[in-house]
């Protein structure tokens, strides 16, 4: 009894060598997005396809600016709600305050961001409902930039 306690404790310790806090560094990403999508036929059967958005974003701190192809800029804010668990709040994104807007906000949550791994200077992460973090909006990941 007394060596399975100790495996037990040096499993248990050992498991926290293992887990990777990933954080936006201050700098500039580029941001790929993919997205799947979709579409009726007109036999009436379903066909799937992946699209990709990319855009620029400059991170400092907890404040961002996304810079998009067609020239657009949008900015926000950051806001960490767990250890790989962030929300980016976009200051000029209407929210819906229709009553059904407010409870689908109430039910599922903001949509946020969970970092899943990390290779040299990609995070990858998907993109969530704070309140269902089972259910997946898109997949994507963050490249940084060489200043």
């Amino acid at each position: 009894m007394k060596h399975i306690l100790i495996v037990f404790i040096l499993l248990f310790l050992c498991s926290f060598t293992y887990y990777q806090f990933y954080k936006l560094k201050n700098g500039k990403y580029l941001v790929v997005i993919k997205n799947r999508n979709l579409t009726h036929n007109k036999d009436n059967t379903l066909s799937a396809y992946i699209t990709y958005d990319t855009f620029s974003i400059k991170i400092k701190d907890t404040l961002y600016i996304k810079n998009y192809e067609n020239g657009d800029t949008l900015s926000g804010s950051i806001k960490y709600v767990s250890e790989n668990v962030l929300i980016m709040r976009d200051y000029r994104v209407n929210i819906d305050t229709t009553e059904v807007g407010k409870l689908l906000l109430k039910s599922f949550g903001e949509p946020c961001i969970e970092f899943i791994d990390k290779h040299n200077d990609t995070i990858f992460f998907r993109t969530r409902h704070l309140f269902n973090l089972h259910v997946t909006i898109n997949e994507g990941k963050f490249i940084k930039q060489k200043n």
